[in-house]
Protein backbone atom coordinates (compact mmCIF):
# COMPACT_ATOMS: atom_id res chain seq x y z
CA UNK A 1 0.00 0.00 0.00
CA UNK A 2 1.35 3.28 -1.06
CA UNK A 3 1.20 6.08 1.25
CA UNK A 4 -0.74 9.24 -0.62
CA UNK A 5 0.44 12.44 0.47
CA UNK A 6 -2.40 14.43 -1.12
CA UNK A 7 -5.24 12.46 1.19
CA UNK A 8 -6.71 14.54 3.60
CA UNK A 9 -5.07 14.09 7.66
CA UNK A 10 -7.55 14.00 10.21
CA UNK A 11 -7.04 15.02 13.71
CA UNK A 12 -9.25 12.57 16.52
CA UNK A 13 -10.26 13.78 19.59
CA UNK A 14 -11.32 11.28 22.10
CA UNK A 15 -14.85 12.08 23.68
CA UNK A 16 -16.34 11.16 27.31
CA UNK A 17 -19.52 8.76 26.50
CA UNK A 18 -22.62 10.35 27.01
CA UNK A 19 -25.71 8.62 27.14
CA UNK A 20 -28.09 11.52 25.13
CA UNK A 21 -27.01 12.41 21.93
CA UNK A 22 -27.61 15.91 22.94
CA UNK A 23 -24.99 15.94 25.47
CA UNK A 24 -22.39 15.33 22.89
CA UNK A 25 -23.36 18.20 20.84
CA UNK A 26 -23.56 20.27 23.93
CA UNK A 27 -19.80 18.80 24.95
CA UNK A 28 -18.30 19.39 21.54
CA UNK A 29 -19.44 23.28 21.23
CA UNK A 30 -18.21 24.27 24.36
CA UNK A 31 -14.87 22.34 22.98
CA UNK A 32 -15.06 24.38 19.81
CA UNK A 33 -12.37 27.34 20.46
CA UNK A 34 -10.07 24.82 22.00
CA UNK A 35 -10.00 22.29 19.70
CA UNK A 36 -10.27 25.31 17.09
CA UNK A 37 -6.81 26.92 18.51
CA UNK A 38 -5.30 23.42 18.82
CA UNK A 39 -5.79 23.10 15.04
CA UNK A 40 -4.64 26.63 14.17
CA UNK A 41 -1.41 26.13 15.98
CA UNK A 42 -0.47 23.31 14.42
CA UNK A 43 -1.10 25.21 10.87
CA UNK A 44 0.26 28.38 11.95
CA UNK A 45 2.64 29.19 15.05
CA UNK A 46 1.73 33.22 14.89
CA UNK A 47 -1.48 33.58 16.58
CA UNK A 48 -1.39 36.98 14.96
CA UNK A 49 -2.21 35.42 11.60
CA UNK A 50 -5.17 33.52 13.01
CA UNK A 51 -8.72 34.82 12.50
CA UNK A 52 -9.75 37.10 15.79
CA UNK A 53 -12.98 35.96 15.91
CA UNK A 54 -13.14 32.35 16.35
CA UNK A 55 -17.40 31.46 16.53
CA UNK A 56 -19.33 28.24 16.51
CA UNK A 57 -20.58 29.18 12.63
CA UNK A 58 -16.51 29.45 12.12
CA UNK A 59 -15.81 26.27 13.57
CA UNK A 60 -18.46 24.32 11.79
CA UNK A 61 -17.30 25.82 8.23
CA UNK A 62 -13.44 24.99 8.86
CA UNK A 63 -14.24 21.60 9.98
CA UNK A 64 -16.24 18.36 9.75
CA UNK A 65 -17.38 16.72 12.68
CA UNK A 66 -17.57 13.08 12.56
CA UNK A 67 -18.16 10.51 15.51
CA UNK A 68 -16.72 7.17 15.66
CA UNK A 69 -17.75 5.32 18.28
CA UNK A 70 -15.70 2.41 17.69
CA UNK A 71 -11.75 2.52 18.33
CA UNK A 72 -9.09 -0.11 18.17
CA UNK A 73 -5.28 0.44 19.68
CA UNK A 74 -3.38 -1.58 17.38
CA UNK A 75 -0.24 -0.60 19.02
CA UNK A 76 0.69 -3.07 21.92
CA UNK A 77 2.45 -0.05 23.87
CA UNK A 78 1.68 2.34 26.78
CA UNK A 79 -0.46 4.96 25.63
CA UNK A 80 1.43 8.76 26.12
CA UNK A 81 0.67 11.82 26.60
CA UNK A 82 2.64 14.43 25.19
Amino acid sequence: MKWRTRKRIHTIYLLPDFEDPSQLDTYIKEMSKTIFKNELTAWYTDESLWPKNLTWDMFTAWFEIRISTVIYDTVDEEIEKD
